[in-house]
């Protein structure tokens, strides 16, 4: 029996709306590249890559791993822990955005591990199960799933500071 590597692969399929998709899925990326402007990057071709790991997905025709056809956006992929864990926030966040602006086109992106197993990422529950899998730790990301909008800030009371003297206790 070979041993495994545990792994994170997406499927695009290919979109009846197809420019729609690429609007959405560059406005995802260039939010990202935003958000992250140090370690993230895009530009033409270039949809996202990770500056410090290497990871980059890119529109082209050809059946290469991380691509997405530009004409059909079909595409596929896998990333593994090296690759770390902005790709998986990345593709996280594009089903986010797909569900919240084309509801119709959410089953056009799907997720699963290195056997095939379905992997959902609708929540920080799934995306935090899915880090752990691939021996990511969570609370690394959690800031940057919160810089990126994928979930809300949680409110830390215990780092608030002020001056103002407080009225209770």
């Amino acid at each position: 029996m070979v041993n495994q590597v545990p792994a994170f692969n997406w499927w695009m399929s290919p979109a009846e709306t197809p420019r729609a998709i690429e609007q959405l899925l560059s406005l995802t990326a260039a939010h990202a590249v935003l958000m992250f402007r140090g370690e993230l990057d895009g530009e033409g071709d270039v949809i996202l890559e990770v500056k410090s790991t290497g990871f980059t997905l890119v529109f082209s025709p050809s059946l290469a791993e991380n691509t997405i056809h530009p004409s059909t956006m079909e595409g596929a992929g896998s990333i593994t822990a090296e690759l770390g864990h902005l790709p998986i926030l990345f593709f996280a966040y594009l089903r986010q955005q797909i569900t919240k602006a084309m509801p119709e086109l959410i089953d056009n992106l799907t997720f699963c591990d290195e056997n095939g197993e379905s992997i959902k990422l609708d929540s920080w529950r799934e995306l935090k199960c899915e880090l752990e899998r691939l021996d990511l730790d969570p609370t690394l990301v959690r800031a940057d799933a919160e810089a990126i909008g994928f979930v809300d800030a949680i409110i830390r009371l215990d780092q608030l500071c002020t001056d103002v003297p407080s009225m209770f206790f």
